[in-house]
């Protein structure tokens, strides 16, 4: 899992969608990452490595990047997707423009 402050290192604006907004979508290989072709990417802090064994449950929060690799046993995975809250969404990406370095 990697923070949502980490986006500008995840080239995801480079995969842009029919109306032209970039996707949720990295074209960054998390397991095996190619610094040549995606060089910020070694820069990306904050990276969380979670294994589940039988029984657990992860809950990813609203904006965080993750990755999943299944086992080669059984699994079983269920998505629920929802829409954040537009005032929250708003306040979330309002603080973290003010953390983004224009200069990098």
């Amino acid at each position: 899992m990697i923070p949502p402050t980490q986006r500008n290192l995840l080239y995801v604006d480079e995969i842009l969608d029919e109306t032209n907004r970039p996707k949720n979508y990295s074209p960054v290989n998390f397991y095996d990452p190619d610094y040549e072709k995606h060089p910020e990417f070694a820069n990306v802090r904050g990276k969380m490595y979670v294994k589940l064994e039988e029984g657990d449950l992860l809950y990813i929060p609203s904006f965080w990047w993750h990755h999943v690799k299944a086992s080669k046993n059984k699994n079983m995975c269920v998505n629920f997707w929802y829409t954040a809250n537009f005032m929250v969404s708003n306040m979330f990406w309002g603080i973290h423009s003010n953390f983004i370095d224009e200069d990098e």
